[in-house]
């Protein structure tokens, strides 16, 4: 459950609940020059030992609030998803000016921290905390699956992981750009 973006073919997962921010990171990242990779999920190939991740490059979604925050979103309609949530879908091919893939090699992992009034920093996260972090919503389907998921997530980390505290995109993609 992460958006990925990257910055000299260097992707940067962004990884957070629903509702950290994940999107909208995303396409401020996309703004500001970085390549767009996805908006929420990102694939990781299991059976290798590289990092690659694999995303939608060619749309993202947003939550219907996001034209207050990006007003060139403001024409895109607003559509109930068929889990009931409103969301905003819209075609890449309308942004010429965003820079898309689809695939990197994963160089670092963000978990969002998005909060009102909060100072932006970024914190080194160890990977055992980061491992746990990840995994804590994956959904059960066995043993078997579970177990090559923490495969997964210790080879992911072993690039830097950090905890992005941030309130203001502008002040969350300057940080990002200096990790």
């Amino acid at each position: 459950h992460a958006a990925c973006v990257a910055r000299d073919e260097t992707g940067v997962l962004l990884c957070g609940l629903s509702n950290a921010g994940k999107s909208t990171l995303a396409w401020a990242c996309a703004r500001a020059g970085w390549t767009y990779v996805t908006d929420d999920g990102t694939w990781l190939l299991t059976q290798t030992e590289d990092r690659d991740a694999l995303g939608r490059c060619r749309s993202i979604r947003f939550r219907d609030d996001a034209p207050r925050l990006f007003p060139e979103l403001q024409e895109y309609i607003r559509r109930a998803r068929p889990n009931g949530k409103i969301s905003i879908e819209v075609p890449l091919d309308a942004f010429p000016q965003i820079r898309t893939a689809s695939r990197c090699r994963v160089g670092s992992v963000v978990l969002l921290d998005r909060r009102e009034g909060a100072a932006t920093s970024a914190q080194p996260v160890a990977a055992a905390e980061a491992i746990g972090l990840l995994l804590r919503d994956m959904p059960w389907y066995g043993d078997e699956v579970r177990t090559m998921y923490e495969r997964t997530a210790r080879r992911l980390l072993e690039v830097p992981a950090y905890r992005l505290t941030y309130e203001k995109l502008d002040q969350a993609v300057a940080l990002l750009s200096n990790l």
